[in-house]
């Protein structure tokens, strides 16, 4: 549900659109698993860092561990679960913000910061935009 909420955001920006996907969760396969997979399945998109001025925030993770609960307790995942696991090459997973309770008088939340790429001609119009 995430993942289909975030490509729909995705989807709608224009070029050079920013899309901010934030969760009130600490877990990374709602966060950083997500942030990978729609990195893979939309590669007009790009990673900024996630600055929030004033607040103690922590980089994203880019290793975590899909644990299970079956019979005999928790164990590590198995092969149906690769689609939660860290992705295999570096997507810049730390430019994702983590804020912990105990950073700050506040829950604990994650936030990611996405831009929609723009074609050479729609940078050179967006770059007049901005001089003019």
């Amino acid at each position: 549900a995430q993942l289909a909420i975030a490509t729909r955001g995705a989807d709608a920006l224009k070029p050079g659109g920013r899309l901010v996907y934030s969760t009130c969760s600490l877990n990374p396969i709602e966060n950083e698993a997500v942030v990978a997979r729609l990195l893979e399945a939309r590669p007009g998109l790009s990673l900024e860092a996630a600055a929030l001025p004033g607040w103690r925030a922590r980089p994203g993770l880019a290793t975590w561990t899909v644990c299970v609960e079956g019979e005999g307790g928790v164990k590590v995942a198995g092969p149906a679960y690769d689609r939660m696991r860290p992705p295999p090459a570096d997507l810049g997973l730390e430019r994702c913000a983590r804020l912990y309770p105990h950073d700050g008088d506040r829950g604990g939340f994650f936030l990611a910061v996405f831009r929609k790429a723009c074609s050479p001609n729609e940078t050179v119009i967006a770059d007049l935009g901005r001089l003019l």
